[in-house]
């Protein structure tokens, strides 16, 4: 291994080119994986709205695609991250009344709409 420029990233030998991502990029991709995530659950349960601590319960029990346990340097996906990585996608959570009282949800069309623009895939008639 040899070390770069930055002697942040290290790459195999012979390899000549590597992507280099900043943190903010890297935060990005990261919400980008997770918004793709969140639809295949919202997909799977076949539901119109989630709650946040129910998305978070899935992904972290759910490891088929990516684990979720323990992101951002080894540290866990909590509500907070999970709330600011899908604001950072311009998806916001909504208060639900419940009959055990109000918690955050997210609905299911502003994942379905952001995963049809990223796999340029065309739109429900329903939009």
């Amino acid at each position: 291994m040899t070390k770069t420029r930055s002697n942040i990233i290290t790459k195999p030998e012979g390899v000549q080119h590597a992507i280099v991502l900043t943190g903010n990029e890297r935060f990005l991709m990261g919400a980008t994986i997770l918004v793709l995530e969140i639809f295949e659950v919202f997909k799977k349960l076949g539901v119109e709205r989630m709650s946040a601590t129910k998305i978070l319960r899935v992904l972290r029990t759910d490891t088929t695609y990516y684990d979720w346990t323990t992101f951002c340097d080894g540290k866990k996906l909590n509500l907070h991250r999970l709330d600011s990585m899908l604001s950072a996608k311009g998806i916001r959570s909504h208060d639900i009344r419940f009959k055990k009282g109000v918690k955050k949800c997210y609905f299911r069309m502003p994942f379905e709409y952001l995963v049809t623009i990223l796999c340029h895939l065309p739109l429900p008639k329903d939009m």
